[in-house]
């Protein structure tokens, strides 16, 4: 890997540069066409900056800015017109506190047994003797 410059070296002494010098200087490795499709389109969508005919191309050091932006390159830096001293106010936590997980109070759910535990099954044997009467053993 290449270290990229800080400042985009000059050619030829212009701040100005053409569509194949600017393809040269931002991605040599993207084809002619390839290039100026992905340019008109990021002019578009994107707010790239814009080919300057009366200068006869796109000024140097906005597409510079402009790609530092897009690839995040100084995001970390506080705008200027953002007051670092002024405090944006109290912080207020009013939502209502949060209760312990864990098992909590339900309340009793009714039976559904139709007869009290201990007495006898319908056919008149005790639950414990069911399983021997049947003839199953535990």
């Amino acid at each position: 890997m290449t270290d990229v410059p800080d400042k985009i070296p000059f050619k030829a002494g212009g701040l100005y540069v053409g569509w194949h010098e600017l393809n040269d200087i931002v991605a040599p490795r993207l084809g002619r066409d390839r290039f100026r499709a992905l340019i008109k389109l990021k002019q578009k969508v994107a707010g790239f900056p814009p080919f300057r005919e009366e200068w006869g191309g796109f000024y140097r050091p906005a597409v510079k800015a402009w790609l530092d932006s897009d690839n995040g390159v100084g995001a970390e830096k506080v705008a200027s017109h953002v007051d670092q001293v002024q405090e944006d106010g109290p912080e207020t936590f009013d939502a209502t506190p949060r209760k312990k997980t864990g098992l909590q109070n339900r309340t009793a759910r009714p039976a559904v047994l139709d007869r009290q535990p201990g007495d006898s099954r319908p056919h008149g044997l005790p639950g414990h003797l069911h399983s021997v009467a049947g003839g199953r053993e535990r």
